[in-house]
């Protein structure tokens, strides 16, 4: 070979190592890991499209990509809190609940929040969630280590939800710029 030919191919290389190694600690569809756990862009997108569908609605107000991932993240530490205080919500009870509402196979990450919303409804219902319950609940949630893909927003730990920032570099616009 010759020496441009090197040159190329050690450069080729050297891009190629480079790139790999930096789409490795990007996760391709992540929306957030949460002590470990992915949770999948698809999983918050199936969430938003299944939920939101429902007829008649499960909440008040539509998901949007940030709230889904909020559900997503409160969600599984929400229902082991609620199990380890007598509120159980089942998984089979879920999935008829999102067959009774119009969603026929209901995502797994969908089942999950359908059992969050009725851990908490149950709890409020029958006045076992309190005020101090609700408190130790979002200590809880705030101490999972997540970290979120800056395309949903940040994790608040004070409210333990996903919210929408804006990233320091962003400058606000001005009319005279």
């Amino acid at each position: 070979m010759t020496l441009p030919v090197r040159r190329v191919l050690a450069v080729l290389t050297l891009g190629a190592a480079l790139v790999t190694s930096g789409c490795g600690s990007l996760q391709t569809n992540r929306a957030a890991t949460v002590d470990g756990t992915v949770i999948t862009e698809d999983e918050v997108r199936a969430v938003m499209t299944e939920v939101n569908s429902m007829q008649p609605a499960l909440l008040q107000e539509k998901f949007t990509p940030s709230s889904a991932l909020t559900a997503l993240v409160r969600a599984r530490p929400a229902i082991t809190f609620f199990e380890e205080n007598g509120v159980v919500a089942s998984q089979s009870v879920a999935t008829k609940e999102a067959e009774t509402r119009g969603v026929a196979d209901p995502s797994d990450a969908t089942i999950e929040v359908i059992r969050f919303v009725d851990a908490l409804s149950q709890a409020a219902s029958s006045q076992k969630f309190t005020a101090a319950d609700e408190t130790e609940l979002v200590q809880q949630i705030s101490r999972q280590k997540v970290t979120v893909n800056p395309r949903y927003g940040v994790f608040d730990a004070d409210t333990a939800a996903v919210g929408t920032a804006t990233p320091p570099w962003v400058t606000a616009y001005s009319p005279r710029q």
